[in-house]
């Protein structure tokens, strides 16, 4: 199947996204295209079992990602999901309330304790990385369910 090269602006007024069961997804959007969907308040993926990142950024640029309306996210059931971004990126959630998380076992806490936990999150898949780099900013998060994280410590269990 021949893959198609759709405009990045065809998806600016785009508000929810429910991406389910998709087995061949390594990632759901370029960086580009990430930061046009300036519209989007709910995005869902889950049972992806290839999906590793939401946004690629091709050939490592650095750059910023914003979702500049997204207010809710659920990630469930993404076994090799490594993060938000292949790169080190400044992720931008500035309306995010509510975050869900279930099923994502190459994370080991949800945000770093030192700078040596915010390289590339592609670069080494089988160490245990923060879900979150020190980059992301999630302002108003009110909501975050966590589920279904084992290698969480139990510190982290017991507190969300």
């Amino acid at each position: 199947m021949e893959s198609v090269l759709v405009p990045q602006q065809s998806f600016s007024n785009l508000k929810v996204l429910d991406v389910s069961k998709c087995a061949n997804l390594k990632y759901l959007f370029t960086a580009p295209m990430a930061s046009g969907l300036m519209k989007l308040e709910r995005l869902t993926v889950s049972q992806c079992p290839v999906l590793e990142v939401l946004a690629h950024s091709e050939n490592g640029e650095a750059g910023v990602i914003k979702f500049l309306e997204l207010k809710f996210l659920s990630l469930k059931n993404l076994p090799v999901l490594v993060g938000l971004c292949n790169t080190v990126n400044v992720i931008e959630l500035p309306e995010l309330v509510e975050l869900e998380l279930e099923g994502l076992p190459h994370f080991s806490s949800i945000y770093p304790e030192n700078t040596c936990a915010t390289s590339s999150m592609s670069s080494n898949k089988s160490a245990i990385q923060p879900f979150f780099n020190k980059e992301v900013l999630i302002p108003k998060l009110e909501i975050l369910r966590i589920t279904k994280m084992d290698k969480l410590p139990r510190d982290y269990r017991g507190v969300w």
